[in-house]
């Protein structure tokens, strides 16, 4: 009679265990995992879909930010992790990690310059600096014009704006016009606007042939080594962070997605994103596309896996199920729907 309750209980615990619901961080990482019409989509969401099918376990999936991930698997909150990690030696040392189910690596994104043209150089925000910095010298330089010319009787430097326009025409080479300096010292000031203009604009034209000489190494880089020295943007708390430190980058890391370093190389404050290779093509060909080129050749080869905390009941169920998905022919299924062809 203990035996056959003892059987029955058993039986009902594991069904109970079959049907739970369990805990899964994920983190938006297009084309991983992304949301679209209220709805969480993405290879890794489908994947995590064909998981649970295959094993009779229940997901629920949880979206936290990129950098919190992983701390709420190991801090036991939640059970499992899914969302492009990558499995690393570091990271065993608190994690448990399933069988790898992606083979991936490293890409180089830069500006596209391929549409380079006058005006998109002009928008630069490093052309935008160039200019502040000429128009704060020549109000700099007005207000001084004025307060020394209208000391004399002779100046007809009535007002600020006469000032300014004097401190404006002077650094321009253009010419005094109607309105001219009579003392000794504002002509002494108007002849150092000019050699104050010549210098900004120098700093304009080589701001100018910088931007355009990044642009051409960015487009042909052929070796992560070029990176060395090279301000650089990825997600924070990636392996890509140390890989890049490891190159001698500058590292920009404050970011917690690949679509927000993208869009810092847009505007000019990294010269180049490294970043996991799925979330890298995907962004490039599809929001970022005509913005953004992939560049150089895949580095660092990683491999994906599913994270669980230490000692997890399911690691073997996930195992057999990874095993089962790619033997018979469904994972290619949804990579070649995800990816294209390999």
């Amino acid at each position: 009679m203990k035996r056959r309750m003892s059987v029955v209980l058993g039986i009902l615990l594991a069904s109970s265990a079959l049907g739970q619901e369990i805990k899964v961080t994920v983190s938006p990482i297009p084309p991983m995992v992304m949301e679209k019409n209220g709805e969480l989509t993405g290879f890794d969401i489908e994947y995590g879909n064909l998981i649970a099918e295959q094993t009779g376990l229940s997901f629920e999936y949880i979206v936290v930010s990129n950098r919190d991930k992983l701390t709420y698997v190991k801090d036991g909150e939640h059970e499992i992790a899914l969302a492009g990690i990558t499995m690393t030696t570091k990271r065993e040392e608190f994690l448990d990690f399933s069988h790898p189910y992606m083979h991936t690596g490293l890409r180089i994104a830069a500006r596209d310059e391929a549409g380079w043209t006058l005006m998109g150089v002009l928008w630069h925000p490093q052309i935008y600096w160039a200019f502040v910095r000429f128009l704060v010298c020549i109000a700099i330089g007005g207000v001084v014009i004025w307060v020394i010319e209208r000391r004399s009787d002779k100046s007809n430097v009535k007002s600020l704006e006469d000032g300014i326009q004097l401190a404006h025409t002077s650094a321009s080479t253009i010419g005094y016009g109607e309105v001219y300096p009579v003392t000794r010292a504002g002509k002494v000031l108007c002849i150092l606007m000019f050699f104050v203009g010549a210098i900004m604009v120098a700093d304009v034209i080589s701001t100018m042939s910088a931007i355009k000489t990044t642009q051409a190494i960015g487009s042909e880089i052929s070796s992560v080594s070029e990176l060395s020295g090279q301000v650089v943007g990825t997600v924070s708390n990636s392996t890509s962070v140390a890989a890049l430190e490891d190159l001698g980058a500058r590292v920009l890391s404050d970011y917690d997605n690949v679509e927000q370093a993208f869009m810092a190389l847009v505007l000019g404050e990294v010269e180049f994103v490294v970043y996991d290779a799925p979330a890298i093509l995907y962004a490039a060909r599809n929001r970022f596309a005509g913005k953004v080129v992939v560049v150089g050749p895949m580095f660092e080869p990683q491999d994906y896996g599913i994270a669980m905390t230490p000692g997890s009941e399911y690691k073997e169920k996930i195992n057999q199920a990874i095993l089962s998905i790619a033997g018979d022919g469904r994972y290619n299924e949804l990579y070649v729907k995800w990816f294209g062809e390999k």
